[in-house]
This record gives C-alpha cells, structure tokens and sequence, in this order.
C-alpha cells in the first residue's frame, strides 16, 4: 500500500489514511484545455516506476467512477421510463377505447360540428399519447443499453510511462538554499571564533561557557543542514494526457 511504500504508520488508521491522501494531493496534480477537452494528469514521487503505477490506477479509478456513474443513472433512467411508459400505455388505451365508442356511435357520413369538433379532439389526445409512448419506449430502450454498457468512457492520448530522467524541478531551489545554508553557516563560525578569541582574553569561565554554546549551536546547525540534504526529492514525473 503506499501507507507502506511512504512508511506512513500512526495507531489511528483514520490519520493514516488522512496523511496519505495529502501525500497524494502532493504528488498529483492535473490541468485542463477547454478548448480541446483534453485533461492533463501528472504524477511526480521519487520512484518513477511508482509514479507510472499511480498513473494507471488513476486511469483505472477515473474509468471505473464514470462506468459506474451512467450505469447508475441509465438504472434511474430506466426504471422513470419503465413506470411512466406503463402509465401512458393505460391512458392510451382508455384514448383509443373511448375513440373506437365514439366512432361506433356516430356512424353517418358526415357529423353536425360538435361532433366533427369531438372527433378531432380525441383524435389528437390518442396520437399525443401514441407519441409519448414512443418516446418513452426509445428512452427505456436507451438506458438499458447504458446499464449494461461496460465500454470506456475516456480516450487514452499517451499512456503513462517510465521517465528516463528525473524531474529537474526544485533543484534551482535546493541550490540556493544550500548556498545560503553554507554562507550562514560560514557567518556563523567566524563570528565564533572572534568572539571566542574576545573572551579567552577577558575570562576563562565566559570563554568555556561560550565555546560549549557555539558548539550547540553549530551541532543544531548541522542537524538541520542533514535534514534538508535528506528531503525525498521530486524526482520522476509521469505525464499523460485523456480526454
């Protein structure tokens, strides 16, 4: 798990979890071309086969989330289709069982104009009907289709790979800090040893109790100089590009 991989370990399985994902909010990061509806992932970890196998599930988790997204809703869609269309199949039958009386009834050739008005009525509520039902079955139809549909949903432009060098990003930055990191320390020991060398002349208890601080100090200093020399370094970057 990476929870294993980062040795991200806490007794709380809850900020184990918590701290992988702003581990992951680190590492991934996306963009976006409106205009050619193309989406950008980029994966950057200090192993580049690791980056490459984030970037696949990625790909996996997003297919899998929009398969199961239009599944849901075709579901939805197809039961509103289901119920509605068996309701507008009793009323087109109550339509066209109420026409078929009239027309019995009313058998002459030609009809007064409340009667021709009566007929042209029911007639247009029985072809509406007809229509609505015709729809409502293509919808039905439609999202059956989409409820079983096990097809990807996303175009893969580049597959993610293995970089063949490592992301040069934050190295400027880790130069100069390293250059300040020795200007301050060079300061430091110079400024040591003058005042060190002011003391000795003035006393010894203040010069042993000074040299042991500068000690301190310089120790502090390096401890954190090691520190920062051991930060994971952004080292692969895996890039791909969907749509």
């Amino acid at each position: 798990t990476l929870a294993e991989i980062w040795d991200v370990s806490d007794p709380d399985a809850k900020l184990t979890r918590h701290t992988v994902v702003q581990k992951l909010l680190v590492a991934i990061s996306s963009s976006v071309a409106s205009r050619l509806d193309v989406v950008s992932v980029n994966v950057t970890t200090g192993d580049p086969v690791l980056s490459k196998g984030m970037a696949d599930a990625i790909l996996a988790q997003l297919n899998r989330f929009n398969l199961q997204t239009l599944q849901s809703r075709a579901s939805a869609e197809r039961k509103f289709a289901e119920g509605r269309m068996n309701e507008v199949q009793g009323e087109l039958r109550v339509a066209e069982d109420g026409l078929q009386r009239f027309l019995e009834d009313n058998r002459q050739q030609y009809l007064s104009p409340a009667l021709e008005i009566e007929k042209a009525r029911r007639g247009r509520k029985v072809d509406l009907l007809q229509q609505t039902f015709t729809t409502l079955a293509t919808s039905f139809e439609l999202a059956r289709i989409d409820e079983v549909r096990d097809t990807p949903l996303i175009t893969i432009i580049q597959r993610p790979a293995v970089p063949i060098r490592p992301d040069p990003r934050g190295v400027i930055g880790k130069a100069i800090l390293a250059l300040l990191m020795g200007l301050f320390l060079g300061s430091l020991l110079v400024l040591a040893r003058e005042a060190l060398h002011w003391m000795r002349s003035s006393g010894e208890a203040d010069a042993t109790e000074f040299n042991r601080l500068v000690s301190a100090a310089s120790q502090d200093v390096l401890r954190l100089r090691s520190v920062l020399s051991n930060l994971p370094r952004r080292g692969s970057r895996e890039e791909h590009i969907s749509s």
